[in-house]
């Protein structure tokens, strides 16, 4: 028996993007190609429903699907008001979503009254997400989406400054349902990283917090540090992309000698704050409850090198590790596999941007010999001479875990290509290789082609150029 058309095109998407489109099939025929997936595809779950058309007329036949599903992905950057003043009213009273995303160009006066409203009524939202692409007036919004007693997960990327940010971290000081709250990419700054550090210091439900991608300065930091040395429940805090200098990193470094709870960090440096880093990477030592570090330091060389490779070697649960360091070097490739030689718990490390010759990849290869963990290595973007890829090539050779191998963006020889695939092609729990940009001709893609066709496990070949 052969699934319709639309049905086949339903598989394609789901396999390719998780998501139904709904530009790809008929609005009437959304609710069937739901249920003929559990039919054509048992071993997918059920995604959700997925609208990104910007023409009103075909929303006013997508609307009442939305009481029929549990999760609703909707791109309304063109919509008419009248058509997202609906849209609010229709979500107000719905009572099948749990998961709902929103993506607006543009929120104004109205519809962030209508979506306050709505969000005061709504009953049965776990996970949200909200973004807008312009600034605006969100305090009134904030605050209903805080009040709501039943959602668990929430995303708000809507550009929020700094008067937006208390009235979501006032109606957050005793609520009891929320644990992941992301702010990524917003515009507010110290007053509002210091009204979030005093939610930090009374909530005790909040495990996760994104704050990547906004303007918190060294007072938003310090303000956040403080709340961190009596915070006993957050696990993951997140500020990437900051404008924290010397003195908020110092004041986070100590801080976090103290916290306990903390186990995923994200952090970033500028280029001018080499006491800070000081301060953070010599804190990793006194922190080995971390599971996860990303750093991008200004410089990571010499005893800070030395440092982060015996926290990786000490650690008894860090499992990811993210290091973009453009000065990282040999002897920093040295310390930093010294330390996995003795980790049993990494599964995953990202060396971004490193300068490394053959002799600081023959240092990785010989931690791939002795590592019996470690699942994935991505060295994207990296340097590569033949020397460089027959080390790596070698330490694979001798590696049974790794599963997932990122090179995109670096630059194959013929004999690079020959070296590093022949290892490849006899590597045994291998799924994944990415040569995404590398610069890959046709007589190097015959080359990968005849070493992987036969391969037993690898599942995920990626050799864009884009």
């Amino acid at each position: 028996m052969e699934a319709p058309d639309w049905i086949s095109i339903l598989i394609r998407d789901v396999l390719q993007h998780h998501v139904f489109k709904s530009s790809h099939l008929p609005i009437r025929a959304l609710c069937a190609a739901r249920a003929a997936c559990r039919t054509w595809c048992r071993l997918i779950p059920t995604p959700p429903l997925y609208f990104s058309r910007n023409t009103t007329p075909k929303f006013g036949e997508f609307l009442p699907l939305i009481d029929k599903t549990s999760s609703a992905v909707i791109r309304a950057h063109q919509l008419r008001t009248d058509a997202l003043l609906d849209l609010a009213a229709a979500l107000a009273h719905n009572t099948s979503l749990t998961e709902l995303e929103l993506g607006f160009f543009v929120m104004r006066p109205p519809l962030v009254a209508a979506l306050a409203e709505t969000f005061r009524r709504n009953k049965t939202l776990r996970h949200v997400v909200l973004r807008s692409g312009t600034p605006g007036s969100y305090a009134p919004l904030m605050k209903s989406i805080a009040d709501n007693s039943t959602i668990s997960s929430l995303v708000l990327s809507l550009r929020a400054r700094n008067d937006d940010i208390p009235p979501l971290a006032s109606s957050l000081l005793h609520n009891t349902t929320l644990t992941y709250l992301n702010l990524h990419g917003n515009e507010f700054g110290d007053v509002g990283a210091t009204s979030l550090a005093q939610l930090l210091r009374e909530n005790t439900t909040l495990i996760s917090l994104n704050l990547a991608r906004n303007i918190i300065d060294d007072r938003g930091a310090s303000a956040l540090a403080d709340a961190l040395r009596v915070n006993s429940t957050l696990r993951s805090l997140s500020l990437m992309s900051n404008g924290i200098r010397d003195s908020g990193m110092r004041a986070l470094a100590e801080a976090l000698k103290q916290n306990r709870g903390l186990v995923d960090f994200d952090w970033d440096l500028n280029a001018d704050t080499m006491e800070g880093s000081s301060a953070m990477i010599e804190m990793l030592p006194h922190h080995l409850a971390l599971r996860s570090i990303c750093i991008r330091p200004p410089s990571l060389v010499g005893a800070h090198a030395e440092i982060v490779g015996r926290f990786l070697g000490a650690s008894p649960i860090v499992s990811s590790a993210k290091i973009e360091a453009h000065d990282l070097g040999d002897d920093g490739m040295r310390y930093i596999s010294e330390g996995l030689k003795q980790n049993t718990s990494l599964l995953s490390l990202k060396l971004e941007s490193a300068s490394i010759s053959a002799i600081g990849f023959a240092s990785l290869a010989k931690m791939l010999r002795v590592n019996s963990t470690i699942e994935s290595i991505n060295l994207s973007p990296c340097v590569f001479d033949f020397e460089g890829w027959r080390a790596l090539a070698a330490g694979l050779k001798s590696n049974k875990s790794l599963r997932s191998l990122h090179l995109s963006s670096t630059i194959l020889s013929p004999e690079g290509t020959v070296s590093i695939m022949d290892a490849i092609s006899i590597h045994p729990s291998l799924t994944e290789l990415n040569l995404d940009c590398s610069e890959i001709d046709d007589h190097k893609f015959e080359i990968i082609c005849s070493r992987i066709t036969t391969h037993p496990t690898l599942k995920d070949l990626s050799l864009s150029s884009d």
